[in-house]
């Protein structure tokens, strides 16, 4: 998944990746959201797919995703 995130140009194939890297809780899928989340490289809009992925599933024990959020807003453009 992670690897379809940084090669793939299809729209649609980044966006199946980022549904299930946040339908995971393995850490390793969620700081992979993060860091996309982060990159000035990746396109605005493939971004905002992964903050909402984030932020549509607060439970499942990912409190902490509801706090790198709030933390993340004030530095983004």
């Amino acid at each position: 998944l992670e690897e379809l995130l940084r090669t793939s140009t299809e729209r649609e194939v980044q966006r199946a990746a980022i549904r299930s890297l946040a339908n995971t809780e393995n850490p390793r899928a969620r700081q992979t959201l993060r860091t996309l989340i982060e990159r000035q490289d990746v396109s605005e809009q493939l971004r905002v797919e992964a903050i909402n992925t984030m932020e549509r599933d607060p439970g499942n024990g990912r409190g902490e995703d509801a706090a790198y959020l709030r933390g993340l807003y004030p530095r983004l453009q």
